[in-house]
C-alpha cells in the first residue's frame, strides 16, 4: 500500500492554504461589489431633500445652480 503525505481529505497543507485564499478573494470581491459608489451631487441634493433638510425652495435653487454649473462652468 503506498502512502500519501495527505490529511483524509485528501488535502495537503498547501491544498487548505488555496482553498482558504480562494474564500477569502470571494469574500474580498462580494464587500467590494455590495460597497455604494460615491453620490453625484445632485444625488447627495435629493437625499438632502428627501430627509426633510431643505425645502422646496432651496431645493429648485440648489439644483438649477447645480445643472447650471455642469452645463457652463463659471468663470474665474
Amino acid at each position: 500500500m503506498m502512502w500519501y503525505p495527505h490529511s483524509m481529505t485528501g488535502l495537503s497543507v498547501t491544498g487548505l492554504l488555496f482553498v482558504l485564499l480562494l474564500i477569502a478573494a470571494v469574500v474580498a470581491v462580494a464587500v467590494a461589489a455590495r460597497t455604494r459608489p460615491a453620490a453625484g451631487p445632485e444625488s447627495v441634493l435629493a437625499e438632502r431633500y428627501a430627509r426633510g433638510e431643505i425645502d422646496d425652495k432651496e431645493y429648485e435653487h440648489r439644483l438649477a445652480v447645480l445643472r447650471a454649473e455642469v452645463t457652463a462652468p463659471r468663470s474665474r
